[in-house]
């Protein structure tokens, strides 16, 4: 068994997904050794645990427009790639980021609503410095001790 997340490249992991036949291939892929704690655990689909799936990539919050649009986005996401077939021109991973993220939204989210939100949110985001280290919440937006953990966050020049 290997998994994606252990010292593959984009290429590998990329296979590896698109190989996955079943369920069990698929969390074998993503979940390493069957760890629960990664980005995207089908772990308790696998077990029938609970008929669940679990996305832990966002960011602690308590404001309504950011858990709402994630939310919405993750809904989204898991029914239309249900519901529709796989756009073909998403296969190739060769296309900046930005035409990425716009070809996600028009041919799988379909929520131009969300779009911009998200759109918008990278703006505040670059705005304030982020970047890479995106500020987890408005207090350390504006180079404030966190709320969450009480420390400072360094701003970037």
């Amino acid at each position: 068994r290997r998994s994606v997340g252990v010292r593959s490249t984009n290429k590998e992991r990329h296979a590896r997904l698109a190989h996955s036949r079943n369920l069990q291939a698929l969390a074998d892929a993503m979940n390493v050794n069957g760890d629960r704690y990664y980005k995207l655990n089908l772990q308790n689909l696998c077990t029938g645990r609970q008929p669940t799936l679990k996305f832990r990539q966002h960011s602690a919050t308590v404001q309504y427009d950011k858990v709402n649009a994630w939310i919405r986005f993750c809904v989204a996401l898991v029914l239309n790639s249900a519901r529709l077939a796989p756009p073909s021109c998403m296969a190739s991973s060769n296309k900046p980021l930005d035409e990425q993220l716009e070809l996600l939204f028009h041919h799988v989210i379909k929520d131009r609503a969300l779009r911009d939100f998200y759109l918008d949110r990278q703006d505040q985001v670059m705005e304030h410095g982020g970047g890479a280290e995106e500020a987890c919440c408005a207090s350390c937006a504006h180079g404030n001790p966190c709320r969450t953990t009480g420390r400072a966050r360094k701003r970037q020049q």
